[in-house]
C-alpha cells in the first residue's frame, strides 16, 4: 500500500504514490509503485530526503529540506548540486491508510439539497446512502 504522493513535479516521472522498498542509508526507501523513480534518505554526502530515478548520491531531481529527517520534508527544491529536475519542485504528502485506488471503495453517488440545511446522499439506484444535516437554512 502506498505511503507518500508526490505531485506537481516539473518531471513528471517524479510524481506519484510511493510504496516502502527496503532501506538505504539507514531509513526507510520508498518506490514509485509501477517503477521509474524512487523517494529515499541520503545521508553520505547530503542530510536530504531525495527523489530520483535510481538511489544515487547524485544527480538526483529534487531533495528535500535540508536536515529534515523525517518526510514529508517540505519544501522540496532543485538542488544546485547535480540537480536535474524541472521545476517546479514537488510537493510529498501523505495517504492516509485505506484511502488508495483498488483498496478503497468507490460509488457513483447523486446529491440532492433539502429542505433545511439537509443533504441527502443517494447512490446510482436512488436508494437514500445518507442524510446529513448542517444546521442551516437557505
Amino acid at each position: 500500500m502506498a505511503e507518500w504522493r508526490v505531485s506537481g513535479a516539473g518531471t513528471a516521472a517524479a510524481n506519484g504514490d510511493y510504496s516502502e522498498s527496503g532501506t538505504y542509508a539507514g531509513k526507510p526507501a520508498y518506490q514509485k509503485d509501477g517503477g521509474g523513480a524512487w523517494l529515499y534518505w541520503e545521508s553520505s554526502l547530503f542530510l536530504v530526503w531525495q527523489i530520483y530515478s535510481t538511489k544515487e548520491i547524485l544527480p538526483r531531481w529534487y531533495s528535500g529540506a535540508d536536515g529534515e529527517e523525517d518526510l514529508p520534508a517540505n519544501p522540496w527544491e532543485i538542488p544546485e548540486v547535480m540537480g536535474t529536475g524541472a521545476a517546479p519542485a514537488p510537493v510529498v504528502t501523505a495517504i492516509p491508510p485505506g484511502i488508495e485506488g483498488a483498496d478503497c471503495p468507490q460509488t457513483t453517488m447523486r446529491v440532492q439539497a433539502g429542505a433545511g440545511g439537509v443533504i441527502e446522499l443517494y447512490e446510482e439506484d436512488d436508494s437514500d446512502i445518507t442524510t446529513i444535516l448542517f444546521g442551516f437554512e437557505r
